[in-house]
């Protein structure tokens, strides 16, 4: 169980008030979530992985640049209003689509397979 969950709810319990503590899974916000979990730590291992993303960026083509590096940033944004990583579906989306676009600008062409279309 995560740490904020469970401390959540003995909160609430000793406060007296009750809300819908079931619905309650993350801090609903990435950063705060990996702060709450590992500490001050945590935080710089997330911000270390987008950093470290962007610097991979960097030696991809123009275009497959552009979009992995635009990709993180949109990341890093949304992890500032959601837990994206943790327990939302974007999460899987944004994992996919940042590794196919490193992996798709690391490729080099091969020039005996690849073919031009004369127009």
């Amino acid at each position: 169980m995560a740490s904020f969950d469970h401390e959540y709810r003995r909160l609430e319990a000793s406060s007296g008030t009750s809300t819908d503590a079931s619905a309650i899974h993350n801090a609903h916000q990435e950063y705060l979530q990996w702060g709450v979990q590992l500490g001050f730590g945590g935080v710089a291992l997330m911000l270390g992985l987008i950093v470290v993303m962007i610097k991979d960026a960097q030696q991809l083509a123009y275009p497959a640049r552009w979009a992995t590096q635009s990709l993180v940033t949109i990341f890093a944004i949304a992890c500032l209003f959601n837990c994206a990583l943790f327990d939302a579906l974007i999460g899987d989306y944004f994992c996919f689509t940042i590794g196919l676009l490193l992996t798709y600008g690391a490729m080099k062409p091969d020039p005996e397979t690849s073919r031009t279309i004369a127009v």
